[in-house]
């Protein structure tokens, strides 16, 4: 074996290792997916929409479950900015599943931009209660403004024509109310089983990435014992 062939073989197994040694390092410096919150669960009370930390405005509609066997009614609650009181807004006591509980006007008025915190009690008919709380934040400032359409300047306006005045007596004979129609119920989300989110703790991304940078380890300690190996045994070797 010559010298030049030698100095290749040594070259090359080197960058090599440096390559394995390098692998994980890049690995482990990609940042990790921020993993979404779940629902808002305690016993039979459940919040699904807005998750905690979510931003809403205009007219948030809070969607879950309050429903049990012992069932008597569910309240709901928000507590303002800075405040550590929770203010009562309404109960029912008609039980939903997967439904709207709730339609919240977030008018500036009322509610101005800052973190509120929404509570539900779901009572029992023994007087005990499962509570749940979901914190977001109202932000009705960077609401988009629609911009007008443009007119034609070239467009002429028709002429308007004189309307005759009519003068009707009009007759209330009674007034009805107008049905409103039921909320769209959503589809049913899993309930996660005692207080456990089953879908994260079977997700494989994290323990694939684990076993993926395990065995990039194992190799580049692998392949940097052999290039020693290597370079001892081609530094002892004379033609």
């Amino acid at each position: 074996m010559t010298r030049s062939y030698r100095f290749i073989v040594i070259l090359a197994t080197s960058v090599i290792a440096l390559a394995l040694l390098l692998l994980p390092m890049s690995l482990a410096a990609q940042p990790a997916a921020a993993a979404t919150p779940g629902p808002a669960v305690s016993g039979g009370a459940r919040i699904d929409e807005p998750r905690a930390s979510a931003t809403v405005r205009g007219t948030v509609k809070v969607m879950g479950t309050a429903s049990l066997p012992t069932f008597a009614k569910y309240q709901m609650y928000i507590q303002r900015p800075g405040s550590t009181v929770f203010e009562w807004k309404f109960e029912r006591a008609q039980a939903v599943l997967n439904g709207l509980l709730w339609e919240w006007n977030t008018n500036p008025r009322d509610y101005p931009d800052g973190s509120y915190v929404i509570r539900m009690w779901v009572v029992k008919t023994d007087g005990n209660y499962d509570e749940v709380t979901v914190a977001v934040r109202v932000d009705n400032a960077t609401t988009p403004t629609p911009s007008p359409t443009p007119t034609s300047a070239t467009t002429p306006t028709p002429a308007v024509s004189p309307t005759p005045i009519v003068i009707a007596t009009s007759v209330v004979i009674g007034i009805q109310a107008t049905p409103t129609a039921p909320p769209t119920r959503p589809p049913a989300t899993p309930t996660p089983m005692f207080g456990i989110d089953i879908g994260k703790l079977v997700d494989p991304t994290p323990w694939v990435r684990a076993f993926t940078t395990g065995m990039v380890l194992c190799a580049a300690g692998i392949a940097f014992v052999f290039a020693l190996f290597i370079a001892r045994a081609l530094l002892r070797w004379r033609p």
